[in-house]
Parts: C-alpha cells; sequence; structure tokens
C-alpha cells in the first residue's frame, strides 16, 4: 500500500514539473502575442500622453516652439512606430481580447484590470 501512494506520488511530481514541456507551444507563443501587443498598447499611450503634456506645456509657456516641435516630432514617432507593430501582431479573438484587455489610468498611468472601477495607485475612477 505505502508502495503504491509512493509511486503516485512520484507520478504525480514528475506530471507537474514536466508540464512545462509538454504543454502545446501555441500556448506559448499566444502568451508571447499578447505580452508584445501590450508592450506597445503601453509605448503607444506614453507617446500620446507626452505629446498631450507637451501642448499643454507649449501653450502654458514652460516649453518654448523649438524644444515643442523636437519632442512632438519624437513622440508621433515612437507612437506611429507603436501603432505600425500593433497593426501587424496577429489578433485573437474580439471578445477574449475585449474580456482580458489591459487599461492604463489616464492620471498616472498605473496597469488595471477590466474588472477594476478605480485606479489602485491615484484613485481616479475609470
Amino acid at each position: 500500500m505505502s508502495t503504491l501512494v509512493a509511486l503516485l506520488a512520484m507520478a504525480a511530481a514528475s506530471a507537474w514539473i514536466s508540464w512545462p514541456l509538454l504543454r502545446p507551444a501555441s500556448a506559448s507563443l499566444e502568451a508571447e502575442t499578447e505580452a508584445s501587443k501590450e508592450l506597445w498598447e503601453r509605448e503607444k499611450f506614453v507617446a500620446l500622453t507626452a505629446i498631450r503634456e507637451a501642448e499643454f506645456d507649449q501653450a502654458t509657456g514652460k516649453l518654448s516652439d523649438e524644444d515643442y516641435e523636437i519632442l512632438r516630432s519624437d513622440y508621433e514617432e515612437r507612437a506611429m512606430k507603436a501603432m505600425a507593430e500593433l497593426e501587424r501582431t496577429p489578433s485573437v479573438d474580439a471578445s477574449a481580447a475585449a474580456s482580458q484587455a489591459p487599461g492604463f489610468c489616464v492620471d498616472c498611468g498605473q496597469r488595471y484590470g477590466q474588472q477594476n472601477r478605480f485606479c489602485a495607485a491615484c484613485g481616479r475612477e475609470r
């Protein structure tokens, strides 16, 4: 009896350890694609937010026209690159993507989930 229990425990441990090696490669590829897409979404968000901030700083006189043009062209280039990469990234099922899509707080940039109503970092309502 104890031998049987030991064999079952060894089989369970072996399955637990070997699971990452045995799982399908498509799941790993899908996870990498989603991670890549999330990074490009974040890059686009950061670039567009920086453009808005530069416009505000120029309007209030904190930023010269020359500096504004330099910043704007740099951030436009980053945003366009991110958008191009997002178009190139294969899309998953739209309903699954909508339920798992990450969001970012407009005020502080903190990531939040679909179920969150408020930002965990600054408390802003979505």
